[in-house]
């Protein structure tokens, strides 16, 4: 994968969606937001702090 390249999947046996992106070096020492939308009205939100 490139840097910022995603895709979502769902995984049907596990009853999962899948997020997998790969981040940039620039990334390491701050903290991102996840935040997914869904179409019924819904969020789900993720934070992730990348270390190096």
């Amino acid at each position: 994968m490139t840097a910022g390249a995603s895709g979502l999947a769902y995984d049907a046996l596990a009853g999962q969606y899948r997020y997998r992106w790969k981040t940039v070096k620039a990334w390491a020492g701050t903290c991102r937001r996840l935040v997914l939308a869904f179409a019924h009205g819904t969020q789900q939100v993720a934070t992730f702090e990348f270390t190096r």
